[in-house]
C-alpha cells in the first residue's frame, strides 16, 4: 500500500529540516574551529552597547563597532563579515558654542568672549561601515579590518584600516600611546577634552606574557604640529624618523593599569632671513616625549571608574582637544627688536580625566566624566595660539532599547582660558544638551 500524499509531504519536510540542522551544526563547528563567532554578542546579561569593544576600545568611538561584525560567514579557512552603525545626533547650545556650532564639542574652539546665542544642530557624524576578514594559517590567524566613517563635514573618510598577525599590526590604527579600555562613553562625539586619542599609520607589536602582563611597542607616523614662522627666521622641517610609542599593561579580574611612553624627534631649520651666515640652513633637532598612566577598576558588574593622566613636551597632537592647535612646538628666544627667533622648543602639556559608569538596570546606564588639559608657555617661548587650558565635564544616560539599538541624552559643559595681556577677554564657556540615536548592524 502506497503512503498517502500527506505522509510523503511530512517525511520530505522532516528530511529537509534534519539536513538543515546538520548543515547548521557543521557550520557552527567550522566557526568554532577557526575561532569565529556567528554573532559578535555572546550570551550575557549586558546589552551589546555596554560591552568592551576589542577593536576600537572602551571610549567614545567604541560604540560604532562591536569588534566582529554581528554576522561572520566562513568557508574553509576563511571568514568575512560586514557591519556598521547608523548614528543621528541632535544638539542645542544653551550658552557658549564651538565655532560654527559643529557636532563635536571642542572646547579649544569655544569663542572668546563667550557666544551667548542659542544654537541648534543635527548631524549624522560617526555613522560608519566596516568589513572584517579572518584567515587561518595552521595555528595562526590573519585579521584584516577596514572602516569608513562620516566626519563633521558629512564626508566619508577612512577611519581604520589594518592587518594583524601574531601580535603584529600594520596600517591605520589607534596609537599605542593610548589606553582604549580606560575611556568613557559620551553622547558628545569628541569625548573628554584631555583624552589621548590618535588614529594614524603605524607598525606595532603586542606581546602577551600571561593573563596579567601585556606589552607593546610601535613606530608611528611623525608629524610635528606647529605653525610655520618663516618671517621669524625658523620653520618646521620634514621629520626624519617615526614617533615611537610603548606601553605595559597589568590586568586582573576587576580592572587594569597601564603605563605608556612616547618619544619624538621633531625638527626645524633656520633659513636666510636675518640669521647669521654660519647658521643658515642649519637643522634644529628637538626631543619630544610623554609619559602616561591610566587604568580602570570595576568593583562590581554594575559599574566602574577609570582615569588617565599624563605629562610631556611636544605631544599636543596626541591630545583630543588640542590636536589641531599647532602646539607641539613654539618659537624660543624671540627677539622683539629684530622680529627674529633663535630656535624652536617643544611645548609642555599636562592633563587627564576621571570617569565613572553605573548600570542602573540591564538596559539603562549612566556615565560621568571630568577632564582638564593645559599647555604651558614659558617666558622665553612665543606661540601664536594663546591657549592656556580647557576644562570639560559631561553626565549622561543611555537606554539600550535592544541589543543593537540605543538612545542617549547628555549635558556637556566646560570652558577654555587663554594666556592674555591687559584686560582683554581671556575665558569662554560652553553648555550643550546632546541627544543621540544609535543602531548597529
Amino acid at each position: 500500500m502506497l503512503p498517502s500524499p500527506r505522509t510523503l509531504l511530512l517525511v520530505v519536510s522532516l528530511l529537509f529540516v534534519s539536513s538543515n540542522l546538520m548543515a547548521e551544526s557543521k557550520f557552527k563547528d567550522k566557526l568554532k574551529e577557526h575561532n569565529i563567532t556567528e554573532t559578535a554578542v555572546p550570551d550575557s546579561t549586558l546589552p551589546a552597547m555596554d560591552r568592551y569593544n576589542p577593536e576600537l576600545g572602551y571610549f567614545q568611538k567604541a560604540y560604532t563597532d562591536l569588534g566582529d561584525p554581528r554576522f561572520m560567514y566562513g568557508a574553509g579557512d576563511f571568514a568575512i563579515g560586514i557591519g556598521g552603525t547608523v548614528r543621528a545626533s541632535a544638539y542645542f547650545d544653551i550658552y557658549g558654542s564651538p565655532t560654527n556650532n559643529k557636532p563635536n564639542f571642542s572646547l579649544a574652539n569655544i569663542s572668546i568672549p563667550t557666544d551667548n546665542a542659542n544654537k541648534f544642530g543635527l548631524s549624522a557624524s560617526s555613522s560608519e561601515l566596516h568589513v572584517k576578514a579572518r584567515r587561518k594559517l595552521g595555528k595562526h590567524q590573519i585579521i584584516a579590518y577596514i572602516s569608513m566613517s562620516v566626519n563633521d563635514d558629512e564626508k566619508i573618510g577612512l577611519n581604520l584600516g589594518y592587518v594583524s598577525f601574531d601580535g603584529f599590526s600594520i596600517g591605520k590604527i589607534y596609537s599605542f600611546f593610548m589606553d582604549l579600555e580606560a575611556g568613557t562613553r559620551t553622547v558628545d562625539l569628541s569625548g573628554p577634552c584631555s583624552q589621548i586619542a590618535r588614529a594614524q599609520p603605524l607598525l606595532g607589536y603586542t606581546h602577551i606574557f600571561n593573563k596579567h602582563w601585556t606589552v607593546g611597542i610601535s613606530a608611528e607616523k611623525p608629524e610635528a604640529k606647529a605653525e610655520a614662522y618663516p618671517e621669524w627666521g625658523v620653520e618646521l622641517d620634514n621629520q626624519p624618523m617615526p614617533d615611537f610609542a610603548f606601553r605595559g599593561k597589568y590586568s586582573w579580574s576587576k580592572g587594569h593599569l597601564q603605563a605608556a611612553g612616547l618619544l619624538r624627534n621633531m625638527t626645524a631649520w633656520r633659513h636666510d632671513r636675518g640669521t647669521v651666515a654660519v647658521n643658515q640652513g642649519e637643522t634644529i633637532h628637538k626631543l619630544g616625549w610623554g609619559l602616561a598612566l591610566s587604568g580602570k577598576y570595576a568593583p562590581s558588574s554594575k559599574g566602574h571608574i577609570s582615569f588617565q593622566t599624563y605629562y610631556g613636551r611636544g605631544i599636543a597632537r596626541y591630545i583630543n582637544d588640542i590636536s589641531g592647535l599647532n602646539l607641539d612646538m613654539g618659537v624660543n628666544d624671540w627677539n622683539a627688536s629684530t622680529g627674529l627667533a633663535e630656535s624652536m622648543k617643544p611645548v609642555p602639556v599636562c592633563g587627564g580625566f576621571i570617569a565613572g559608569r553605573y548600570r542602573w538596570t540591564r538596559c539603562i546606564s549612566s556615565n560621568a566624566v571630568l577632564g582638564y588639559v593645559r599647555a604651558g608657555h614659558p617666558d622665553n617661548m612665543v606661540v601664536r595660539n594663546p591657549f592656556k587650558y580647557s576644562l570639560y565635564g559631561a553626565v549622561n544616560v543611555f537606554w539600550a532599547i535592544t541589543d543593537y539599538c540605543s538612545v542617549g541624552l547628555e549635558y556637556t559643559g566646560g570652558g577654555r582660558a587663554n594666556y592674555y595681556e591687559g584686560n582683554e577677554p581671556h575665558y569662554g564657556r560652553g553648555n550643550r544638551i546632546n541627544g543621540t540615536f544609535i543602531y548597529q548592524f
